[in-house]
């Protein structure tokens, strides 16, 4: 099944007035957590232009950066 986050959030932004809260789990709910590594994404969201779209593609949307997400991301506890 896939996410329903990404039209979650476009309504939320299209009707902020309808929303009273966000629920995330197993994710940052925050701009602090991702840390300095998501500053392209952050670039992206402040501006989201076809140049900082870009950088995201080659630098994140890479088989090998998803390979190291998985690889050497968060360990479970």
């Amino acid at each position: 099944m896939r996410s329903l986050f990404p039209i979650t959030v476009r309504l939320a932004l299209a009707y902020p007035e309808r929303v009273g809260g966000l629920i995330s789990q197993n994710g940052n709910a925050d701009l602090y957590g991702p840390g300095d590594a998501w500053a392209p994404v952050r670039a992206y969201w402040d501006d989201p232009n076809e140049a900082n779209d870009e950088v995201i593609r080659n630098a994140i949307l890479t088989p090998e950066a998803v390979k190291w997400h998985y690889l050497h991301g968060v360990a479970a506890r």
